[in-house]
């Protein structure tokens, strides 16, 4: 999504990037082999996780403040199912536009 976005979008300026919770870092390692998105760890002083209410799998957008706006949780919302994919890729771009 984030190729697309960049393409058909440039404007927009949209970066998908993963947030992993912290007390979840063993892995880290493996990122790089099974996911093209940039990660950043999560850790006791930012609290990401716990400041956004997130869950295992949640998409969360921000805006331009860096406020979330919108969250969508891969699980339920499985973006393979064409419907969840067009859904999320146009909520991207509605709140990159109204920014």
């Amino acid at each position: 999504m984030q190729q697309e976005l960049l393409a058909d979008r440039p404007d927009l300026q949209i970066s998908l990037l993963a947030v992993n919770a912290a007390g979840h870092e063993s892995g880290n390692y493996l990122i790089p082999d099974i996911s093209s998105l940039p990660m950043v760890q999560d850790d006791s002083t930012a609290l990401v996780w716990s400041n956004w209410a997130a869950v295992w799998r949640d998409v969360i957008v921000l805006d331009q403040e860096n406020r979330p706006v919108l969250t969508y949780n891969l699980t339920t919302y499985n973006l393979a199912t064409p419907e969840n994919y067009d859904f999320l890729k146009a909520e991207l771009i509605r709140i990159a536009e109204a920014n």
